[in-house]
């Protein structure tokens, strides 16, 4: 059997031991679940009220969108472009 194979992991997220600052409860929970803030999706009118919010009145940038280039990324952005124009 190899190292990998003994490797402790969370019983919800598997996330392995080898995580910074990670600790399990009795039932092999992370800390990290436990602490972890379901976030709760209010809809697209929510969120075109809480962007035109902080629009501005030129026509310049009202917001940075950072992303790491893949697919993913990308396509939620032009995603929320299509929403906000």
């Amino acid at each position: 059997m190899t190292e990998n194979e003994y490797l402790k992991r969370c019983s919800r997220c598997i996330l392995p031991e080898t995580t910074p600052n990670i600790t399990f409860d009795k039932d092999g929970v992370c800390n990290f679940c436990h602490s972890h803030v379901k976030v709760q999706y209010e809809g697209e009118s929510k969120l075109k009220e809480l962007l035109y919010s902080h629009r501005k009145e030129s026509n310049k940038y009202d917001c940075v969108i950072g992303v790491s280039g893949g697919r993913i990324a990308v396509t939620h952005s032009s995603n929320l472009q299509k929403i906000i124009t």
